[in-house]
Order: structure tokens, then C-alpha cells, then sequence
């Protein structure tokens, strides 16, 4: 799930499919980058379409089987975040009925 909600930063319409050469760029740059061979191997696992996309969604299926991860009763899931990582007040819980630390029994 986790995957699948990185991988649709650059996927805005949610079609499941995104620019390999910016994929590319962002797993040899950002957080703990692959280098190049490590990024080509998994882009790779599926196919480029006539417009530079790959199937993300399908990469991420691939890992997983390869991984061992689907056998073992993990599957992938897509899901819709908002545009944002931040919830939204509707989403946030309420601390009204959070105990305050005075409503709180100390630890003996």
C-alpha cells in the first residue's frame, strides 16, 4: 500500500502508469537512492509503452511475487490518498474526547 501511494506522486490521474525517465531520476536521487543498474533492473520488470510510461502498479505486483511477498498472503493494494500526506480535519481525530495527562491515573 505504502509502495503504491510513492509511486502515485507521479501518477495524477491514477491511470497506474508514469514517466519511466522520471521514475528513474527520482529512485537514483532522492532517499536512499539506487544507482544506475539497481533503477534500470527494476524498470526493467515491466514494459515501456510508446509514450515512455511503465505500469507501475504492475512493477510493484512483479517485486512483491519476486519477493516472496504475494505467496505469503500480501497483496498489493491500491488506495486513494488525497493529493496531500496530511489528513484532513474530516480525517483527523477529534481531541475532545482525548484524556488529558491530569485525567490521566500516574504510573505506580
Amino acid at each position: 500500500e505504502d509502495l503504491m501511494f510513492a509511486f502515485s506522486v507521479f501518477d495524477p490521474g491514477d491511470s497506474g502508469y508514469a514517466h519511466r525517465a522520471e521514475l528513474k531520476d527520482h529512485l537514483t536521487m532522492i532517499g536512499d537512492p539506487l544507482d544506475e543498474e539497481e533503477a534500470e533492473d527494476l524498470l526493467s520488470l515491466v514494459e515501456t509503452n510508446a509514450r515512455g510510461e511503465i505500469n507501475y502498479k504492475a512493477m510493484i505486483k512483479e517485486v512483491l511475487h519476486r519477493e516472496g511477498w504475494l505467496e505469503n498472503g500480501i497483496q498489493p493494494q491500491a488506495t486513494k490518498h488525497p493529493p496531500s500526506a496530511t489528513p484532513s480535519r474530516a480525517e483527523t481525530p477529534s481531541r475532545a474526547n482525548t484524556p488529558s495527562r491530569a485525567d490521566t491515573p500516574a504510573k505506580k
